[in-house]
């Protein structure tokens, strides 16, 4: 019985290692150079987003994660940022630098998000893989994403 479970345990200690080695997501093999990403279409409420990465020495050095909107940069918005914080908990001026340190921190887009901003974690996440996809394939150009 122990014997079995020793085994099984093993067995999927071993294929999360694999998957962990096979993700798109990870940084091997960047090019230097600054790759920018940006959603296609907004999103219900009328808001877009942009990312990017500066890889150098094949490493990211910089991220940006930006949500914007017609009335500008969400970040800067103080109005915006007090309702936010008063609804949600946090802000785009706090949210936003975090989700950034994540990646560099992590040199990937695999990212814990933050608390109270799961939907703009959701799509720094998505936006970050395709920068992170174009670091690897060497493509600088500003790609929009669905």
């Amino acid at each position: 019985m122990k014997k079995g479970l020793i085994v099984g345990l093993c067995i999927g200690a071993i294929s999360v290692s694999l998957v962990g080695c096979t993700s798109s997501n990870t940084e091997s093999g960047m090019k230097d150079g600054v790759y920018e990403v940006e959603t296609k279409n907004a999103d219900e409420h009328g808001g877009k987003a942009k990312a990017s990465i500066t890889v150098a020495d094949g490493k990211i050095t910089e991220a940006s994660f930006i949500e914007f909107n017609d009335n500008g940069d969400k970040r800067t918005n103080e109005a915006y940022n007090k309702n936010m914080k008063d609804t949600a908990g946090t802000s785009p001026e706090e949210y936003e630098p975090q989700l950034e340190q994540q990646v560099v921190d992590k040199q990937s887009a695999e990212i814990d998000g933050v608390s109270g901003a799961t939907s703009s974690s959701d799509k720094a996440k998505a936006l970050f893989v395709a920068a992170i996809e174009n670091a690897n394939e060497g493509n600088t150009e500003k790609e929009l994403v669905e």
